[in-house]
């Protein structure tokens, strides 16, 4: 598995450090101890170990048969929705 940071300069080097308000977290930073921002692309096959947490509106998209990518969400019924993104 591959971890790219798109928009990064060539020469840069990542690791992996905790995140520092979340134990159970991680975070990527840079050769500077800043936190890498912009968008992780996996490439091939992700297994996560553990849970995966999001804000409210900003859950895992998923891409259907015919391309179409959805944002799945739930409320606080337990009810679980989609949105086209």
């Amino acid at each position: 598995m591959s971890l790219l940071i798109p928009d990064a300069p060539p020469t840069s080097e990542f690791q992996l450090s905790q995140h520092p308000t979340d134990p159970d977290g991680l975070v990527v930073i840079d050769a500077s101890g800043n936190p890498a921002v912009g968008k992780v692309i996996y490439v091939g096959d992700a297994v996560i170990g553990g849970d995966t947490k999001h804000e409210s509106g900003k859950g895992p998209v998923v891409k259907s048969p015919d391309g179409t990518k959805w944002r799945l969400d739930v409320d606080d019924a337990g009810v679980v929705t989609a949105e086209v993104v």
